[in-house]
């Protein structure tokens, strides 16, 4: 019995430790795109892409996970709002999204509802 407080202050030091290093949390934002994709693989998405692709005009960073999947990640909230806009006319009717603080992930409707139970986040299908 006298273990249970050193069991339950070990598992708030870990909650916190994870907490810090970037860990998953519904509606959370990242450092950057990098930290977006490793939380995607924590929430069991697949993401086997690993190489960013160059900011563009609205700060977007992207990673194309595969045919169907994509993360981006944008640096502010002006930025997010200009890459919903053009993903919800890029996507016109062929296509879904998660839109967390800062970023968006792109894919079948079936992943983006599974990714959202662990990462939270606006699920939109066109």
């Amino acid at each position: 019995m006298k273990n249970r407080p050193l069991i339950a202050a070990g598992a708030f030091a870990a909650l916190l430790t994870l907490t810090a290093c970037g860990g998953v949390g519904k509606d959370a934002s990242y450092e950057d795109v990098h930290a977006l994709r490793e939380a995607v693989l924590a929430s069991d998405g697949d993401c086997p892409g690993e190489t960013a692709e160059g900011e563009n005009e609205d700060g977007e960073v992207l990673i194309v996970c595969d045919e169907d999947t994509a993360v981006r990640w944008f640096p502010n909230e002006e930025e997010l709002t200009t890459g919903k806009l053009g993903m919800a006319i890029g996507l016109s009717g062929a296509g879904a999204f998660l839109t967390g603080p800062n970023w968006i992930i792109q894919g079948t409707t079936d992943e983006l509802a599974d990714l959202r139970e662990s990462m939270g986040g606006e699920l939109t299908v066109l």
